[in-house]
């Protein structure tokens, strides 16, 4: 059974960025994005979580100079509503 009850994404990107977790495409980024605070990050809904090993990934795309590129996912426990980190 699969014990995700939902997750916040942040991203901090100077450029452009795909994000898939475990296959499925959750955002594009496009642009300076700057998610500091969970009112700023992405909800993603339960039904993106796989029961056993899930992966985030992301295509990080630069179009000038030097790259500047961050993501964390936080994840909530469905019983208890606390972070899985």
């Amino acid at each position: 059974m699969n014990k995700v009850g939902r997750g916040f994404l942040k991203v901090a990107s100077d450029d452009m960025a795909d994000i898939y977790l475990t296959e499925d495409f959750l955002i594009l980024i496009q642009g300076q994005a700057m998610m500091q605070s969970m009112e700023q990050a992405e909800l993603v809904d339960k039904s993106y979580f796989k029961q056993g090993t899930n992966v985030l990934a992301a295509r990080v795309y630069n179009s000038v100079g030097s790259a500047r590129f961050d993501m964390r996912l936080e994840t909530f426990n469905v019983s208890r509503n606390r972070p899985c980190l």
